[in-house]
């Protein structure tokens, strides 16, 4: 039996039919290839995004009643608090954030006033008192600027009224201890200067010898 050889038309439908098949293949296979690389994208942008709201601090209010303080710290459900206290007060229109961790303050706890200004910035760790303690008056005005180490007073601390004048100053000693202080009142006028030396105040506002602070009377130096 012989076999009739293939037409030309038959040899062109075979060639395409071949064609169109392996166009299919390749576009599928491009295809899965952008889907491998669209999961890979998705992977790893969940794996971003899930690290970064995992490093977001614990955020809970003040009057939550999971909270509780004994000895000190700041519990939650029992365990020492590690996360963001909010606490409100309506009376003096102020909000409050502090950073804790293991109960402790650590961090920098901030203040605002209810208008958005804000009206402090304290530095702790540990519980303790360490860095930069600012305060503000509610037009931002400055109001008070102190450094502290582990709760130590560190070279000066500065005060302001409302108007912008200073308002108070104080000098500290190698041990946090005061060692010299004055006042002035809101219209420039000082009213308190004081050498503070062995347990004793000696005060020369202006021309005139103030008392001293201690029993024994007031010394000029």
């Amino acid at each position: 039996m012989e076999l009739s050889a293939p037409q030309p038309t038959e040899v062109k439908r075979a060639a395409s039919l071949t064609a169109a098949s392996g166009r299919r293949q390749a576009q599928s296979a491009l295809l899965r290839i952008w889907s491998l690389r669209i999961c890979i994208a998705l992977l790893c942008f969940g794996t971003v995004f899930c690290g970064a709201w995992s490093r977001q601090p614990l955020e809970v209010g003040n009057m939550d009643p999971r909270i509780s303080r004994d000895g000190g710290k700041v519990l939650l459900l029992g365990q020492p608090f590690t996360g963001v206290l909010r606490q409100s007060i309506p009376a003096v229109a102020e909000k409050h954030r502090t950073s804790y961790k293991d109960g402790l303050r650590d961090g920098v706890a901030v203040a605002y006033h209810d208008s958005g200004q804000m009206i402090a910035t304290r530095a702790y760790l540990a519980g303790e008192k360490h860095g930069v303690h600012r305060t503000w008056y509610n037009d931002g005005t400055n109001k008070s600027y102190t450094v502290f180490e582990h709760d130590r007073y560190v070279n000066e601390s500065l005060g302001w009224h409302p108007n912008g004048r200073p308002a108070k100053y104080k000098k500290f000693d190698a041990a946090g201890e005061t060692i010299v202080m004055k006042r002035w009142r809101a219209n420039g006028l000082i009213y308190t200067n004081l050498v503070l030396k062995d347990g004793e105040a000696f005060g020369m506002p202006g021309s005139k010898v103030c008392n001293s602070t201690s029993e024994s009377p007031g010394k000029s130096i």
